[in-house]
């Protein structure tokens, strides 16, 4: 039987790192991406499902403007009074994206969810919140690794030596589970796929499960210390 999986690691990580001035490589590319789409004029309502300590919505506001209303949801509440100390501007909703639920609160122009969805076993409703969190004619942002292949992969971990806890977090779902299970809410809503390649080197760290890159057939490619090959994809669902 598949151990159930903890999951430990996000409070030691963010709590620990300060990246708002520094932002990440992806949060750059959220940013460009939606004055890509949605122009640099619009006014939006934007929320960030699974913000941790709010450095993406503390970016966002630096280059899209402080004009847009902000939102971020996590279900720690630690991480969310960081959070509102560093975006004072914004909302903040302890929330947790896979329970089913029909008090989700207002809709938004732009749902992003980063880095969450592989701490599920299952993604039937966290994809039917986020879908239920977007404006019709909006957009939802997911950034998480997905499969090729039509193969779903559920992952367990823990330190060797057979001591320490059964953590969950690298859970890797097929393409097609996401466009089965989007269009399952609605043909109408529209998905595209784009793989996301890290233009620099990540080196390994202390933590073996932070990931780091090698080179595969030419191209740069993330991996862990639990052997894992991580295609990440920046998925777009159009409603």
């Amino acid at each position: 039987m598949l151990p159930k999986g903890q999951r430990l690691a996000d409070d030691n990580i963010y709590l620990q790192e300060d990246r708002f001035h520094k932002p990440k490589e992806i949060h750059q590319r959220i940013a460009q991406r939606i004055l890509t789409l949605l122009g640099a004029d619009a006014t939006l309502e934007i929320i960030d499902v699974g913000c941790a300590t709010g450095e993406l919505l503390f970016h966002l506001a630096q280059v899209l403007g402080q004009r847009h209303k902000f939102c971020g949801a996590d279900v720690s509440s630690r991480m969310l009074t960081l959070a509102k100390t560093m975006v004072p501007a914004a909302d903040f909703i302890e929330l947790d994206i896979s329970a089913a639920t029909d008090k989700l609160g207002r809709t938004h122009d732009v749902v992003i969810c980063s880095g969450v969805l592989g701490i599920f076993d299952d993604l039937t409703i966290p994809l039917k919140n986020l879908l239920k969190l977007c404006k019709p004619g909006g957009v939802v942002m997911i950034i998480t690794d997905i499969n090729e292949a039509n193969i779903d992969l559920i992952t367990r971990y823990r330190n060797g030596g057979g001591i320490g806890t059964w953590q969950s977090g690298w859970n890797i779902f097929s393409k097609q589970t996401f466009e089965t299970l989007v269009q399952a809410e609605s043909r109408g809503h529209r998905l595209s796929f784009q793989e996301i390649v890290m233009p620099f080197d990540l080196a390994a760290q202390p933590d073996p499960m932070r990931t780091w890159t090698v080179d595969m057939n030419g191209k740069r490619t993330r991996i862990n210390g639990a052997g894992l090959i991580l295609p990440s994809t920046f998925i777009e669902i159009h409603t």
